[in-house]
């Protein structure tokens, strides 16, 4: 995240109850994903002013290596914003990113994380969410190219979607 400039996060409101990350999380401008319809518009506001939103679409990290149902409001945030999805998968076999695993606890070494670049979509259209979260989900499972729902120019401003 350090290396994205103008990243934005959302955290889930359970870091509201720690008050060293809750600090943290709220001074690096992430947003808390407890208020529904307000938050869509807070973080497409951040993206359409030049932000990037990394978002992992599943809400939470996978166990057992499957993919969870992809969660749309990463769409709605890129509609709103007008702003290109840039696809990004990560993975890694060695538990380093698993879920559960504390954050002091060392893990298996070595550890490997893989970082694949996938393609980048144009803004999606008012009618498209369901459509292009189910080609973005495809891609994810099996590698299936999205295709491209509409020509709109890109900009700079941009939501990064990983899993």
């Amino acid at each position: 995240l350090a290396r994205v400039p103008e990243g934005i996060c959302i955290y889930k409101p359970a870091v509201a109850h720690n008050p060293l990350y809750h600090a943290t999380a709220r001074r690096a401008g992430y947003l808390a994903n407890d208020c529904g319809h307000h938050l869509l518009r807070a973080a497409a506001a951040k993206v359409a002013a030049g932000g990037t939103l990394i978002v992992f679409p599943e809400g939470t990290r996978t166990r057992g290596g499957g993919l969870n149902p992809l969660k749309p409001g990463f769409v709605a945030i890129a509609r709103l914003a007008r702003a290109p999805i840039q696809l990004v998968r990560i993975t890694s076999r060695s538990g380093l990113l698993g879920k559960g695993r504390r954050w002091w606890q060392v893990p298996p070494l070595p550890a490997a994380i893989s970082v694949t670049l996938g393609p980048r979509l144009p803004p999606p259209g008012p009618a498209e969410t369901r459509a292009v979260v189910a080609a973005i989900e495809a891609w994810f499972r099996d590698g299936t190219p999205p295709p491209q729902h509409r020509d709109a120019p890109l900009d700079a401003a941009r939501v990064h979607a990983s899993s």
